[in-house]
């Protein structure tokens, strides 16, 4: 499914996982402290760099084991020239007295916890990548030094006209053609894989009343917030946004695509549990008008603008006060990387 809209993420780009939190790896064997490289006083170990491609490399689900060696050095330069670029932005904001707060530190946190079903799954999910809230905290910090430094440079970034903004959209036929596209809400009653008989009929019936009170006239959103096992029933009323073709589970998107707009389906079960549709909205395949797109895509434009002059800062600032000790890090182009690939 094309999607014309889809916004990057600048600091995703850039930094690609700084601002996240990584697991720590007390299991990793002691590797030799030589330094790699140095950013100012600061040296930067190969110690340092290994923890951190195997923390990263469990962000993004890497196999590090499997890798061939050509594509695991690529990976080990990738990660360093990040370590890099963060060290510079961090030393920038120190160097411009840019402070985080403890009230934005903990709007993001907020932000992250609100990811979750409930602050037990989100303290499970912690515990079991041996992360501690100190931790997270930490990460967040670094990301938000990094989004403030970034404003600052890119404060002169000029903005875009209409007329540049149409002919992108001219030139870009392909980036705005549209899948067919269903948008709707659903409540969810998840059952386990393994569940008993009973504890399944007992989820059926509870869905079967949910789904009465529906036909009877109660607010289809109130009871997804109160009920659905799905994250969306309580950060959106169930809502699921528009999805395309190819998404969601088989029988789900079957049933979803059969509906008319303002339909309620019956109660089907999926891998999931058992849920009940609501269509809200659906619309055929085409061509994305310029008026839909026009104030997403200026917006998007400028952000592309703005990464390129901090990309531009941040390879003047690398070159002057960064020292690699293997001259073929250096020239390794990492700004220009994607994010390490999964393995097969």
């Amino acid at each position: 499914m094309r999607k014309w809209n889809e916004k990057k993420d600048l600091l995703l780009i850039l930094m690609v996982g700084m601002i996240l939190w990584v697991a720590a790896t007390a299991c990793l064997a002691k590797e030799e402290t030589k330094e790699v490289a140095r950013v100012g006083d600061k040296a930067i170990t190969e110690e340092e760099l290994q923890k951190e491609m195997v923390a990263q490399a469990y962000q993004f689900g890497v196999k590090m084991a499997t890798l061939p060696e050509d594509r695991k050095e690529r990976y080990r330069q990738v990660i360093l020239h990040r370590m890099i670029d963060l060290q510079l932005i961090l030393d920038a904001s120190k160097e411009n007295k840019i402070q985080v707060t403890d009230a934005e530190i903990q709007g993001e946190m907020d932000n992250i916890k609100k990811r979750f079903p409930d602050p037990k799954n989100f303290e499970a999910v912690l515990a079991q990548r041996n992360i501690t809230l100190k931790e997270v905290e930490g990460k967040i910090r670094e990301g938000l030094m990094v989004r403030k430094v970034m404003d600052q440079v890119t404060t002169s970034t000029p903005s875009l006209s209409d007329a540049e903004v149409e002919k992108y959209y001219k030139d870009n036929p392909d980036r705005f053609k549209r899948d067919e596209e269903a948008r709707a809400s659903h409540i969810l009653i998840k059952v386990d894989k393994g569940a008993t008989a009973e504890d399944k009929d007992k989820a059926r019936k509870k869905i079967q009343d949910i789904r009465e009170q529906i036909v009877k006239g109660a607010d289809f959103a109130k009871l997804a917030e109160e009920n659905s096992d799905c994250p969306s029933g309580k950060s959106s009323g169930g809502d699921l946004d528009w999805f395309g073709r190819g998404v969601m589970d088989p029988t789900f998107e079957k049933t979803a695509f059969a509906l008319k707009p303002g339909e309620m389906s019956d109660i089907i079960e999926t891998q999931f549990g058992f849920h009940i549709i609501k269509l809200t909205d659906k619309r055929e395949a085409g061509t994305v008008s310029l008026a839909e797109v026009k104030g997403d895509l200026k917006e998007e434009l400028v952000q592309k603008a703005r990464e390129e002059k901090f990309s531009d800062w941040l390879k003047k600032q690398k070159d002057a006060k960064a020292v690699f000790t293997n001259p073929a890090d250096k020239e390794f182009p990492a700004q220009e990387q994607k994010p390490a690939e999964k393995s097969e």
